[in-house]
């Protein structure tokens, strides 16, 4: 069962990696995607758990948006907050309608899961180092958890 362990033929050390705390720190772009990676997930996050979406939930999640990215002008804010009431309701496979503000939320988390999944691809391209392997655990785990809650 030995090959289990060593699946590429590699010789395994015998003791710690002989490497320099340089090296145990994330890359600057590592630190970037990870910054960019937590922004999604706890926008993810209030999406998933906020309940039934309206205006007021709309405003929250424009604040968020705001302290995680640049700044909304005033006119894409009234876009955002008026969209909800402008959509028509949807009929589902399952006979309930959802409004137009739900229906925003819903392509709202669909749009940062797609986030998510550009931030994995990205790590894919970079050197591999921990901290990468890492964040893609942290995707996965996290977002794991908030699919049940869609």
């Amino acid at each position: 069962m030995d090959f289990l362990r060593n699946p590429f033929g590699k010789k395994q050390s015998a003791g710690p990696p002989s490497s320099t705390t340089d090296e145990q720190q994330p890359s600057e772009k590592v630190v970037e995607l990870q910054k960019k990676a937590e922004e999604k997930i706890e926008l993810l996050r209030y999406l998933t758990t906020s309940g039934k979406f309206d205006r007021d939930k709309m405003v929250t999640y424009i604040s968020m948006l705001e302290q995680f990215e640049n700044q909304l002008d005033p006119q894409k804010k009234s876009q955002m907050l008026n969209a909800g009431e402008l959509i028509m309701p949807k009929l589902q496979s399952n006979g309930k309608a959802i409004d137009g503000f739900e229906q925003l939320r819903q392509g709202f988390m669909d749009v940062h899961m797609e986030e998510l999944t550009m931030v994995i691809k990205l790590v894919g391209t970079l050197p591999p180092e921990l901290a990468s392997v890492q964040l893609v655990k942290h995707i996965i785990d996290e977002t794991g958890k908030l699919q049940y809650k869609r």
